[in-house]
């Protein structure tokens, strides 16, 4: 059985598979969160973050993830550093208890 401490361990580690790919490992650029949200996230954001975006689109729409990362990078330097990536991940976990 997975603990606490193992998902934590694993929000790590997914930052770091994506912000490897190109750049400062320390920061997601605008192009590796979007492969993070369509990749991993798809399900989750459509069926519980709707409200974040008015309205639960689809996030393999490229609207939708611009609107996403657009709210997270909320100083326009195009890329999103882990404090800010876990701001939304919070976010993302407190919308999707609300809807339990």
């Amino acid at each position: 059985m997975l603990t606490l401490e193992d998902h934590m361990e694993g929000i790590v580690n997914i930052f770091h598979q994506y912000s490897v790919l190109t750049g400062d490992p320390e920061t997601l650029t605008k192009n590796e969160m979007r492969m993070l949200i369509t990749r991993e996230l798809a399900n989750t954001i459509k069926k519980y973050c709707g409200e974040m975006q008015g309205k639960g689109e689809n996030t393999k729409d490229q609207e939708t993830v611009d609107k996403i990362i657009q709210e997270l990078d909320d100083d326009a330097d195009l890329l999103i550093n882990f404090d800010k990536f876990l701001d939304w991940v919070a976010f993302v976990l407190v919308s999707r208890n609300r809807k339990l």
